[in-house]
């Protein structure tokens, strides 16, 4: 019951984060919008990222991993048996192998595709002394809002957990592994919009209005790149919608070095309450804390933006 639990939980979840931004943006920002309203916003600026132009140099269907032994730690062994695609999208084809004295549940953390946060759907129980086949999957949509054609380089940590209790067993050390494509690619990153924050290697830049493809309400882009040495985590504090207090739905996790394509979700029950159909304008604060010690990294002031 808890497995299937925990699945629904992660297809929810999932689908959700995936829905944000993954069709074509139907406000943008307007030209009164890159006007600073106070010392935490700054002036649209040119990407610090260089620009390169993401064509891909080969067959994304040429694109492979070598099967290897990801993880074995305290009778739990890890085999990644192969990348291949489904309705869904990509998918990561392992091999569990549970040696240990415990009923085991693992699932994925921290994942990323040529350095871009990514959500995985992917829980898989093994009883003592058995087998399981599984896979890792990522969102085609995901992908797309990202810019990803080719998957060059993956990263991702593995968190197992007594099936039963939900005690942790071990969290493993970030894994790292590459696919057949062409060592020379390099990952265009789409980081246009206006500039919220620039500070001590955190970027959060917002780039626009989408409602048709979310499923919750409408999402307004959002563009977080992490170059501290610090895993950060991004919120909202005090937002309002045309005038009215509304709670979005918005937590983005960017691991240091990483980048992440996310979303503020206005949700639709919100709006209706407030006989609010189009987003003219948005004021909000951004609250920046350390992902694991929750110390506080950054309180912006309130800010407003305005939409074409």
């Amino acid at each position: 019951m808890k497995k299937y639990l925990t699945l629904f939980l992660i297809a929810l979840l999932t689908l959700t984060l995936a829905a944000c931004g993954s069709g074509e943006t139907v406000s943008t920002l307007s030209e009164s919008s890159t006007e600073p309203v106070s010392n935490a916003v700054s002036e649209p600026t040119q990407s610090s990222t260089p620009s390169v132009t993401n064509a891909p140099t080969q067959n994304t269907e040429d694109i492979a991993i070598s099967e290897h032994v990801i993880l074995e730690q305290d009778g739990i062994k890890v085999t990644l048996k192969a990348l291949e695609s489904s309705f869904m999208g990509p998918e990561l084809k392992v091999l569990i192998e549970n040696e240990s004295d415990e009923g085991i549940t693992i699932q994925a953390r921290n994942a990323s595709i040529n350095d871009v946060m990514l959500q995985t759907m992917f829980s898989a129980d093994v009883e003592p002394g058995k087998k399981a086949n599984s896979s890792i999957s990522f969102l085609s949509a995901e992908l797309e809002r990202a810019g990803i054609e080719i998957i060059k380089d993956v990263e991702l940590a593995l968190h197992i957990f007594n099936t039963d209790s939900w005690e942790t067993v071990f969290d493993s050390e970030t894994i790292t592994f590459s696919t057949t494509a062409d060592p020379s690619f390099v990952q265009a990153y789409n980081d246009v919009g206006e500039v919220l924050y620039e500070e001590n290697g955190l970027r959060v830049v917002l780039q626009g209005v989408e409602s048709e493809s979310s499923l919750m309400g409408t999402d307004v882009l959002v563009y977080v790149e992490n170059l501290s040495s610090s895993d950060l985590t991004v919120q909202t504090r005090n937002v309002s919608v045309n005038g009215f207090m509304i709670e979005p739905v918005f937590s983005c996790e960017v691991v240091s070095g990483k980048r992440a394509y996310s979303a503020i979700t206005l949700l639709q029950a919100f709006l209706d309450e407030n006989n609010i159909t189009n987003i003219d304008e948005m004021e909000f604060a951004l609250h920046i804390f350390d992902t694991h010690t929750m110390a506080t990294v950054a309180e912006t002031d309130a800010m407003s933006v305005t939409f074409d």
